[in-house]
């Protein structure tokens, strides 16, 4: 019975297999037949070499040449458990130290040792991350905001206002619980902040209040991206503030 060999997703994204311990990547193929060259041919000059073919989405072995070096068993499930951590990060708001510990508990513990350190594994998860947000917009009407900024991480609604008055742009985010929280605080305390904002507006407004008991602690609990600071830029934010927290029992 031939061997199969096993699929690694590769950290660029172009699949490898493991061969008899070996990584190896695809040099060709012709129809179901593939052939394959060590990953360690450039930097051991290793001329390990295998030939596949594909059935029913399997690779099995049908030729194999010896590589000048050992095999590395930590390799594939180092491969495996970077590929998994980088899925996740596409896939999930999660934070990277939840998703570095899922992956990491996940891996055998013989291969932690040849993992990257957790810095390592943040900056990994930082640079999918930034692969995968859109690009600024360079005017008002280019802008286009995607689902998944339009929710929180748990999911609920946090774009609640999406407002255009003439040539003035209005995008206001809070949540019903936070807007709760503004409604019932002793006081608010209210900002803009002029050089962390996307270029085609001109500030983030940020409404705070107190949340908790005695030790409370002021918190942001909205936040407004104001393409200008016109009064009638400013009233809408407050009216819209105000229906929402009508709406949600504020």
């Amino acid at each position: 019975m031939s061997e199969i060999c096993q699929i690694i997703p590769s950290q660029k994204g172009n699949a490898k297999i493991c061969v008899k311990g070996y990584l190896m990547t695809k040099d060709k193929n012709r129809e179901d037949i593939y052939y394959w060259c060590c990953e360690k041919r450039k930097l051991m000059a290793c001329t390990g070499r295998a030939t596949t073919i594909l059935v029913n989405e399997k690779h099995l072995l049908r030729k194999f040449s010896d590589h000048n070096h050992a095999p590395e068993a930590a390799r594939v499930d180092v491969c495996t458990t970077l590929s998994h951590l980088k899925d996740q990060a596409r896939n999930t708001n999660d934070q990277p130290c939840q998703i570095i510990q899922s992956c990491v508990t996940n891996m055998p513990s013989t291969a932690h040792p040849y993992m990257p350190n957790r810095n390592a594994l943040r900056q990994q998860i930082k640079r999918v991350r930034r692969e995968n947000t859109p690009s600024q917009p360079q005017s008002l009407e280019d802008l286009t905001i995607p689902d998944s900024l339009r929710t929180t991480i748990g999911g609920e609604l946090f774009l609640i206002k999406d407002s255009t008055i003439n040539d003035e742009k209005l995008l206001l985010f809070c949540t019903k619980n936070n807007v709760q929280r503004l409604s019932h605080a002793r006081y608010l305390i209210m900002d803009g902040t002029f050089w962390t904002v996307p270029t085609i507006f001109r500030q983030l407004y940020t409404i705070h209040a107190p949340v908790g008991g005695d030790n409370f602690r002021v918190l942001p609990l909205a936040y407004a991206l104001m393409s200008s600071k016109s009064e009638t830029l400013y009233i809408r934010l407050f009216q819209d503030l105000i229906d929402f927290c009508e709406d949600n029992g504020g």
